[in-house]
């Protein structure tokens, strides 16, 4: 294990440099000894679905979950009266079919838009209802997939050959990190881009039947990197949306310049679950 993976109790201060250490993690390392907890218990929690949250995440989990059940209602009402002013306007178009009049109705909607926009400090604004729903769905489509970068792709005119190549590279990084699984566990592997068989490293996304075996993956990611397999250099990375991608993108640069104006004590990285994602201040060990 490199040095800078060993883990640390955040309570005891206690280093486990073993990878299979009986440790709870959150968004910190938690020794069972200091959380008071057997080994059974422990190995009740890491062998089921149950998930576990130090005290101060699960305050935001639950913080979290109590706004997630107010957007969808928020947006169940925003829907139900975007169909009612619909409903209104279909049922005066047909009581006005004089072209005149639907061109009125047409002018008065757009005008009305046109004011509540005007007086509308853009500061100010919030994700609308469309937009909100389109991120839910874009994330529950990538709930399932991951993304492998800097693998090599087969060279070959064939398709099919291709796939086939990637898929094997899906299934091998899975037998790498120990997660059980068949053939129908890698539901497809798809390069992002044009083939171009000079440049043989395009991003390649895998999607699995189950997002359970996506998160065995990730927490078994460390024997990849302890491996000597050729793949122990690629990258895993979750299969992310825009806005996430976004908000990665200015989280690394936000690390960038912290560590260009550090004096060397600390390193910065990203950490956090994907509903609280920071950059934290990590002290150099000497």
């Amino acid at each position: 294990m490199v040095k800078d993976d060993i883990w640390v109790c955040e309570v005891c201060d206690q280093e486990f440099p073993d990878p299979d250490a009986k440790m709870l993690e959150c968004q910190k390392h938690f020794c069972i000894k200091c959380l008071k907890k057997s080994e059974n218990e422990y190995d009740i929690i890491a062998a089921s679905d149950m998930m576990w949250f130090c005290v101060q995440c699960r305050e935001k989990v639950e913080k979290n979950i109590k706004i997630d059940i107010d957007i969808e209602t928020r947006c169940k009402e925003i829907m139900q009266n975007y169909e009612s002013r619909i409903t209104k306007l279909e049922t005066d178009i047909r009581s006005k079919c004089d072209i005149e009049d639907v061109r009125d109705i047409v002018k008065d909607e757009v005008s009305a838009i046109q004011n509540a926009q005007a007086n509308v400090n853009p500061g100010d604004c919030k994700p609308n209802a469309t937009a909100i729903i389109e991120e839910i769905e874009q994330r529950k489509l990538r709930e399932r997939n991951f993304v492998v970068h800097g693998t090599e792709e087969l060279i070959s005119d064939k398709r099919e050959d291709r796939i086939e190549h990637d898929i094997n590279v899906a299934s091998t990084l899975l037998d790498i990190c120990k997660v059980e699984h068949n053939e129908n566990d890698i539901v497809k592997a798809t390069r992002i881009g044009k083939y171009d068989k000079d440049k043989r490293k395009r991003p390649l996304v895998v999607t699995l039947k189950s997002s359970e075996t996506k998160r065995q993956f990730f927490r078994n990611l460390k024997y990849l990197r302890e491996s000597d397999h050729v793949l122990k250099d690629c990258r895993v990375t979750n299969d992310l949306t825009k806005s996430e991608r976004d908000l990665e993108s200015k989280l690394f640069k936000e690390t960038k310049a912290l560590e260009s104006e550090a004096s060397g004590e600390f390193r910065f990285k990203v950490r956090g679950p994907p509903w609280d994602r920071k950059v934290v201040r990590i002290p150099v060990r000497k």
